[in-house]
């Protein structure tokens, strides 16, 4: 959940091992692993949304997510289901070489 939105459902085991939505893949990645190196835990960038100011339109991840695109300003992104997974997010499916420069907020 981000911002009291459902962004991605799944089996657990499904969604550690192969996260679909940016908010997802950027939780995994803050999580320390206590072998290796520590510095490789990332935090998201920005702060969560305030739940009283969510905005009126548009995805509510759009501020922190390195994945946002025009659209994601204005729609919110429709749940998707495929496979017994579901993910909110108009990048999902998408590679990133796909998303071109001319759409990136």
């Amino acid at each position: 959940m981000y911002g009291g939105r459902v962004v991605e459902h799944g089996p657990v085991t499904e969604v550690l091992g192969d996260a679909r939505h940016p908010y997802t893949r950027g939780l995994i990645r803050a999580i320390p692993r206590l072998t290796g190196d520590l510095s490789l835990a990332r935090a998201l960038p920005g702060r969560p949304p305030t739940l009283g100011t969510l905005p009126a339109q548009g995805c509510v991840f759009r501020e922190r997510c390195e994945r946002r695109m025009d659209v994601c300003e204005t729609d919110d992104p429709a749940a998707v289901t495929r496979d017994g997974r579901t993910v909110a997010c108009h990048a999902t499916g998408r590679p990133l070489e796909l998303v071109g420069r001319e759409e990136l907020v």
